[in-house]
């Protein structure tokens, strides 16, 4: 998607100035894996800022799991199954946070700093992870990936 990418005292900044996706996909496709990232927000400028992607081998989105705010609760989204993980009331998006993602088979589970928000259906076996930010800039540091 449209945005830049830069790389600055080992933090990962992802910015994209409109309402197109700016993505960064890690690696091949795997059946299993644990994706560990710390995220923060840095300069909101509207809803859908940042979160996280899941896609197939042909690049087409799987899940695109988004945090949202609703009502001075905020919440990890995906947007393919309409599902929503309450975060902890403590979860401030302008501090860095750990989300994790086990994948096995075809579950995923999701996880904030030691919280097990909840699991989703990867509704495909192989898959890639990434990062995405929308009219928003958002800073990642510390990104895993674990296959096993």
């Amino acid at each position: 998607g449209e945005g830049a990418c830069r790389i600055e005292n080992g933090e990962l900044f992802l910015s994209s100035q409109s309402d197109s996706d700016a993505m960064l996909v890690k690696g091949a496709d795997y059946e299993n894996f644990e994706f560990a990232v710390n995220v923060s927000l840095i300069e909101p400028l509207g809803e859908d800022a940042f979160g996280f992607l899941l896609l197939n081998q042909d690049a087409e989105i799987i899940s695109r799991f988004t945090i949202e705010e609703s009502e001075e609760s905020f919440y990890l989204t995906d947007e393919k199954t309409s599902l929503k993980f309450a975060l902890p009331k403590s979860f401030v998006p302008e501090n860095y946070h750990q989300f994790r993602f086990f994948k096995t088979g075809k579950k995923i589970v999701l996880q904030l700093e030691e919280i097990i928000l909840g699991e989703t259906d990867a509704r495909q076996g192989k898959a890639r992870i990434g990062l995405f930010c929308k009219n928003s800039t958002a800073a990642f540091e510390k990104v895993r990936l674990t296959v096993f």
